[in-house]
């Protein structure tokens, strides 16, 4: 009779393979995992490559002519496992087929969100380098009329020294012409001159303008800043939030324990994201998760909603993305509210977008479309959706 052949894994070792012989010292006995019987020397049997466990070729319905060829195959490009494990095999290949797709989309939206930060980023940069030459041209302008008061000083002092010295001429080429009177008149008529607007006023009225002006641009400059400042603010608080999560109606643990309750909490998170929406979330990707407001405030059958911080946003948004499973699951889990931790923009331009999507549902007469409110916080936009009957 044939002896037994080796494996296909046996053969891909390329390893000198010593001939059993029955009774020798050597001789290992193998059971089948089907009949449960010994696989001799003289059967024909075959290992599978993964549980390493032997089968009779009778037993799993194999061919001479595939047993043949399977023992003769030294190449090691063709693989024999036993039906348990094909079946295992065939799920791990459709898991790791499914995980790359998902990798890759997660990988895109990465992409895009790194493209729409840096062009944010680009875009404030950009705002406050023109805010910074606004400020170089300001203070320019502003150094030059500093200089034009400067100089006004300087013709204002000297024709007040040359006047001065014009009434001092005066006075001593008229002390023995005119009488105290037609002196004192001449003094008034000559203060009257110099109360008249004179060159010094005019350019004291031009530094005025000046001023005033440079107010104006303090203030439009001021404002930008502010403004630039108010949205760096705002961007640096979503950036915080991009990878948080609040769920709503998570029901409240009834333990006494608060290490308890939170722990109740966790494993049912994970079992929702894992179980439920097919989201492979190990604990170790959750940085935060408590229970917002305090438990002694909680008034019956309320629940506090819960606050997740992932690890990274592309596993929220994977979560965001598998919600819709929600509807067909059991009902502690049919009720759950999955929704961005927004600030108090987002949160009123999403209550704005999703008021004008109830009005436009409202004035629909045909009922063909539906309105929904997409996005992420910051990039939120009202869509039209054709219903699908």
């Amino acid at each position: 009779m044939t002896s037994r052949k080796p494996s296909v894994s046996e053969v891909k070792k390329s390893q000198p393979q010593k001939i059993r012989t029955v009774g020798s010292s050597e001789t290992k006995n193998y059971v089948c995992e089907i009949c449960e019987a010994v696989v001799k020397a003289e059967d024909k049997g075959i290992e599978c490559e993964i549980c390493k466990g032997w089968f009779h070729t009778g037993c799993v319905d194999l061919t001479d002519n595939e047993y043949e060829m399977l023992a003769s195959h030294k190449l090691g490009t063709i693989h024999w496992y036993c039906a348990t494990c094909n079946v295992k095999s065939v799920e791990l290949l459709r898991l790791v087929f499914g995980l790359q797709d998902r990798i890759q989309k997660t990988e895109r939206e990465f992409d895009n969100v790194k493209r729409e930060i840096n062009a944010k980023i680009s875009k404030i940069e950009s705002e406050y380098d023109a805010v910074r030459e606004d400020l170089k041209s300001l203070n320019q302008k502003i150094e030059g009329v500093r200089q034009r008061c400067v100089d006004s000083d300087k013709e204002i002092r000297t024709l007040q020294h040359e006047t001065r010295n014009d009434i001092e001429n005066i006075t001593k080429g008229m002390e023995n012409k005119i009488n105290k009177d037609d002196m004192e008149k001449a003094l008034i008529q000559h203060t009257e001159m110099l109360s008249d607007e004179t060159y010094a006023s005019k350019i004291k009225n031009e530094v005025d303008q000046h001023l005033i002006g440079m107010d104006c641009q303090l203030t439009s400059v001021s404002t930008k800043i502010d403004e630039v400042r108010r949205k760096t603010i705002i961007e640096q608080d979503r950036e915080s939030r991009i990878s948080n999560l609040i769920l709503y109606n998570v029901q409240e643990p009834t333990s006494p324990n608060q290490d308890e309750r939170w722990k109740e909490d966790r494993e049912f998170c994970l079992e929702l994201f894992n179980k439920v929406l097919g989201v492979p979330i190990r604990e170790d990707d959750i940085r935060r998760f408590v229970r917002l407001g305090r438990a002694n405030l909680v008034q019956p059958g309320k629940a506090r909603p819960v606050l997740i911080q992932f690890r990274d946003r592309i596993l929220k948004n994977m979560v965001m993305e598998s919600v819709s499973k929600l509807k067909g699951a059991e009902e502690k889990y049919s009720r759950i509210i999955l929704i961005h931790d927004m600030n108090t923009e987002d949160r009123e331009e999403y209550k704005r977008l999703v008021a004008e999507a109830k009005d436009k549902q409202n004035d629909q007469i045909s009922g063909e479309y539906i309105f929904r409110v997409k996005g992420t916080p910051g990039n939120f936009r009202l869509l039209k959706i054709r219903r699908r009957y």
